[in-house]
Formats: C-alpha cells, sequence, structure tokens
C-alpha cells in the first residue's frame, strides 16, 4: 500500500511524482533544491523491523560500491518515521521497458549481458549479493549502458 506523498518534502527532497511501485516501498520522482538536481526517493512503507534492516542494508550497501554500471545512492535517511533512499534519477526507463516483449539479438544481449556481469562481479568482490537481477532491476540510461539498481 503506497503512501501518497507526491507533493511533499522529505529530507529536502520534493517528491513530484510516483514512479515506482514495490511490495515494500514506493520510489518518487524528486528535486533536491539545494544542489537544484533531479534524483530518485525510494520510500519505504512497509515497515516491520525485518523489512527496516533490509532497506538499511540495501541503503549501505550500494552506497559502497563504485562502478560504472551499479546506480549511485546519495543518501539514507528517516525523517518522521519514513525512511528513504534518495538516489540517481535515471531518464530512460528500464530494460524491461525496452524489451516491450520482444527479444533482444544477440549482440544486444552480449552489450548488456558483459557490463552487468562485470557489475555483478565487482559488487560479489565486496561481499554484496543483488538477490533480485531481473529487467526491471536494471536502468538503461543509453542503449549500451545498463546500470544495476534495486539490491
Amino acid at each position: 500500500m503506497a503512501l501518497d506523498l507526491v507533493g511533499k518534502t522529505l529530507g529536502g527532497y520534493r517528491l513530484d511524482r510516483l514512479i515506482g511501485e514495490g511490495g515494500m516501498a514506493s520510489v518518487y520522482k524528486g528535486y533536491q533544491e539545494s544542489l537544484k538536481r533531479w534524483v530518485a526517493v525510494k520510500v519505504l512503507y512497509y515497515q516491520e523491523a525485518t523489512s527496516l534492516a533490509r532497506f538499511q542494508l540495501e541503503a549501505k550497501a550500494i552506497a559502497s560500491l563504485r562502478h560504472r554500471n551499479i546506480l549511485i545512492i546519495y543518501e539514507y535517511g528517516d525523517e518522521e518515521g519514513m525512511p528513504y533512499i534518495a538516489m540517481e534519477y535515471i531518464e530512460g526507463g528500464t530494460l524491461e521497458d525496452r524489451l516491450n516483449g520482444m527479444p533482444l539479438g544477440w549482440r544486444q544481449v552480449v552489450n548488456l549481458s558483459i557490463p552487468i556481469a562485470e557489475a555483478l562481479h565487482y559488487a560479489h568482490n565486496h561481499k554484496i549479493i543483488h538477490r533480485d537481477v531481473k529487467p526491471s532491476n536494471i536502468l538503461m540510461p543509453q542503449d549500451d549502458w545498463p546500470l544495476l539498481a534495486d539490491f
């Protein structure tokens, strides 16, 4: 059950519109006025103890990684009992959006698989496992540049 936070400010981020929902959290396109940039803000709405711990772990895990094909985390916070993660906002949608029910050619598969595998290898070398690799968790800022998200 998503929270209706559109138009509200959370931790210095003005939440402009809902861009995604999952089982535990909603993701909003937000604006960080202090740095004049668009961000994605993931807000946890299902706050059972295990979910909160997993959410905090996700933020810390991704924030510790610096790789060309892993989404950047800017901040983890909690305002008025609402835990959130502020991260890089990516135009271009997900790999799932790009597929749109159509298969990729073998060259496209290779061109996307190698950087994703490199990002996973990098994360594994840092003792972090992505437990949900799927097309909707691969962001596509450009045709040949996948970003792994939602660890």
